[in-house]
């Protein structure tokens, strides 16, 4: 016998908001895939995943999503460099 659902519940994460990035859908559903793309000269930490998706309990997975600035060590070394001078 098969049991038919008459009410379901939708789950939703919140909106996916990234700083110094986009995220490639407004997706918000169990199940959703997004890909995050940082702005030019930022970057997803080596160990962060770029892309995250909405689990059962409404959450995004991996949660810890962070668009971080690119130092450049040309640039770094100029600084150290001036400060020396």
């Amino acid at each position: 016998m098969a049991i038919t659902c008459l009410w379901c519940l939708v789950v939703r994460c919140p909106a996916l908001n990234v700083s110094h990035g986009n995220v490639s859908t407004t997706a918000t559903v169990y199940g959703s895939r997004v890909t995050i793309h940082c702005h030019v000269g930022y970057r997803i930490d080596s160990v962060v995943q770029q892309t995250v998706s909405c689990n059962q309990t409404g959450h995004w997975v991996p949660s810890d999503v962070i668009c971080k600035r690119i130092v450049s060590t040309c640039i770094l070394l100029f600084i150290v460099a001036e400060n020396i001078l």
